[in-house]
Parts: C-alpha cells; structure tokens; sequence
C-alpha cells in the first residue's frame, strides 16, 4: 500500500508542477486561447512584470518540474528542487505580487485562495518526497 501510494503522490506531484509550468509557458507567450478566460486587466498586469519577475516565475515551475521527474526516477535530489520551488513561488507571490504589485487587487479573492492553495501543494508535495527520502524509497 505504501508503494501504491508513493508513486500516485508522486504523479500528482509531476501533473502540478507540468501543469503550472504549461500556464507559465502558455501565459508569457500570450496565448490568446489560454488567456481568453482570464480578465483583461489581470492578463495586462502579468504581461506587465519586470523581466526578472517573469524570470524567476519561470525558474520556479522549471525547478517543480524538474524535481517532480527526479520524484518519478526516485533520485535522492528530488526534495531539493521540490522544496526550492515552493519557497521561491512564496517568496515572489508575497514579496512582489502582494506587497509590491498590488497584487491583491489584481488576482481578486480567487486569485488568491487559488495562489495559496497552490504554494501549500508545493509545499505538501516536497514534503512527500523528504519522507520518501527519509524511508529510503530513492535508488541513488
């Protein structure tokens, strides 16, 4: 039962991360059919960000992504790049969107509890693999 449920929460972990590092990819090159669902005056302030605001949005859904494959290869440096990635969207979502972006009024309560609940996945899910590490269910 153990193992059936390291490697579902470990498919879990690679849809979040590929999932989040397709809206980065489908958002920043402004994809009009993805984007049609979002207000306008949101859509605008993302496209808006400063260069290193994409950059490290970017760099965030690489490093989940990234740690999210290593999960399902069971490499013992899962857990690094699962945990920097969480902490980095928190950093950024806090740091500048909220308190330097006016990020509030931009993603709207939704925006919000949709944010947090993501930053918490990122979080439950390097968590997952800090115990799988922990259990020794990685090969090297």
């Amino acid at each position: 039962m153990r193992t059936i449920f390291f490697w579902l929460v470990s498919l879990l972990t690679l849809i979040f991360w590929v999932s989040a590092l397709a809206d980065v990819i489908l958002t920043l090159s402004n994809n009009e059919t993805y984007l049609k669902d979002f207000p306008p005056d949101f859509v605008h302030w993302v496209q808006g960000f400063p260069l290193w605001r994409k950059a490290l949005w970017v760099l965030t859904s690489v490093l989940g992504t990234l740690g999210a494959v290593l999960l399902t290869f069971r490499r013992k440096s899962a857990p690094l790049y699962l945990w920097a990635a969480p902490f980095l969207m928190l950093m950024v979502f806090v740091g500048y969107d909220l308190m330097l972006g006016n990020g509030a009024d931009h993603y709207g309560l939704t925006g919000l509890i949709t944010s947090s609940v993501m930053i918490v996945l990122g979080f439950l899910f390097a968590g997952h693999a800090s115990a799988a590490l922990r259990k020794r269910r990685f090969r090297r």
